[in-house]
């Protein structure tokens, strides 16, 4: 006869987390490459803009050659914010349970390694703040061509205005939720705009939620929607995965405009509200991902090494993904017997080809 133990049973953990990289949708139009991760504080950058002017001929009886004015170029010089974050962990937290172990567990690790192991989900909660935060960036910065950061109380701490062009920035005259309406000719306004300005044709439209439900709803939409399930295989695949719904197609006149949305959320530091990262009354229009120049730039961070024996466990930097820097440390308050986990980046997402996007904002009755 098999007496039973009454002894707990711990089955696996549950964390009900958000997914950090279905919600990268917007920082993807961003690329990086590893001279984009730079040693400096400031950051420099050359913006050459050419004319699409016909070559002249000349006579016959003229014998010289035209001269012609030499291509402009803008410099611009950036500073990328400073995110920092510490996380603490006590000493006392090593005798405590944690997520997964029973009372009965008693398969412990060396000290080493259960503090690590303690350390380890808060480089992971801070290291994944970072991320949401490049996200935003990349959200203001397709949104309105500028960036404003908040400190821990929600006060403007950074700002940055790399000048989309009014032109760029387009509100119909008519809502499209209201009668008279002409939401693909307003499209078309914001198309011309790129063509014009920034050389490339426009690809795709990225709708927040209520510009979507309006937009979708309007007659004359209706008459070109075209429902392409096979077309989501044909576009950028950087752009899929990261939480965007690619929704189908219209011809917008002689261009083919696919259409997707976005409905990823986020919470400000300060409060738990949370807003999406597309305002719900915008469209952002943008080319295809080749054709734009849009950075993710980073400056360095230096670290001091604390001399605590997790110098040799925690490197000082990381690099994830090939595109997510992080500075970071362990340094330990003997007064308070605690060890703190610490977290630094300092990325900036930069849209140089600016002038390769446009804006349509209020495009719905305000709610």
């Amino acid at each position: 006869m098999n007496v039973p133990e009454f002894k707990e049973t711990m089955l696996e953990v549950f964390r009900n987390e958000p997914d950090i990289g279905r919600m990268g949708f917007l920082s993807s139009f961003f690329k990086t490459k590893p001279e984009y991760f730079t040693q400096g504080e400031k950051i420099d950058v050359d913006v050459v803009k050419r004319s699409i002017k016909v070559a002249p001929v000349i006579t016959p009886a003229n014998t010289g050659a035209v001269s012609v004015s030499q291509t402009d170029f803008t410099g611009k010089q950036v500073t990328p914010p400073l995110y920092a974050m510490s996380y603490p962990v006590e000493v006392g937290q090593l005798m405590k349970r944690k997520p997964g172990e029973t009372v009965f567990d008693v398969n412990y690790a060396s000290w080493t390694a259960e503090m690590q192991k303690a350390l380890l989900p808060s480089f992971s909660l801070m290291h994944g703040m970072i991320r949401v935060s490049i996200e935003l960036q990349a959200a203001q910065m397709l949104q309105t061509g500028k960036v404003t950061l908040t400190d821990k109380d929600g006060n403007s701490a950074y700002e940055l205005d790399y000048g989309l062009s009014n032109s760029h920035k387009i509100v119909p005259s008519v809502k499209w939720d209201q009668s008279g309406s002409d939401p693909v000719g307003d499209i078309k306004q914001g198309m011309k705009a790129v063509r014009n300005d920034g050389y490339a044709d426009v690809t795709t439209a990225i709708f927040g939620a209520r510009a979507w439900e309006a937009f979708i709803a309007h007659e004359s939409v209706l008459k070109l929607f075209q429902k392409d399930v096979l077309n989501i295989a044909a576009l950028d695949p950087a752009l899929r995965n990261k939480g965007a719904e690619y929704m189908g197609y219209i011809m917008a006149g002689a261009y083919k405009l696919n259409l997707m949305c976005y409905n990823a959320t986020y919470e400000p530091f300060e409060h738990s509200l949370r807003h999406p990262f597309i305002d719900e009354d915008k469209v952002l229009l943008l080319p295809d991902t080749d054709s734009l120049d849009y950075r993710l730039v980073y400056a360095n961070v230096p670290i001091i090494p604390t001399g605590s024996i997790f110098d040799d466990i925690v490197p000082n930097e990381v690099i994830i993904d090939g595109r997510i820097r992080y500075a970071q440390r362990v340094w330990h308050d003997q007064q308070t017997d605690v060890f703190r986990a610490e977290v630094k980046s300092r990325p900036l997402c930069l849209p140089v080809s600016i002038d390769r996007e446009a804006v349509l904002s209020e495009v719905v009755t305000a709610a």
